[in-house]
């Protein structure tokens, strides 16, 4: 939440020209694909939870 929750507050690329504008926006996905793979991350740790669980 905190890393999603900065890209408004620290990353504002919108409001850029040129090469800094580019640069920002780059940071903000990044920003957003990290994110998006600890969610798969945790997707899969659960799921691999339950099947333990079910094994047992």
């Amino acid at each position: 939440m905190f890393t999603l929750s900065t890209i408004p507050l620290a990353h504002r690329f919108w409001e850029m020209e040129g090469m800094v504008a580019f640069l920002e926006k780059a940071l903000v996905q990044e920003h957003i694909s990290l994110i998006g793979g600890l969610a798969v991350a945790a997707a899969l740790a659960s799921m691999r939870r339950k099947a333990a669980v079910i094994q047992q």
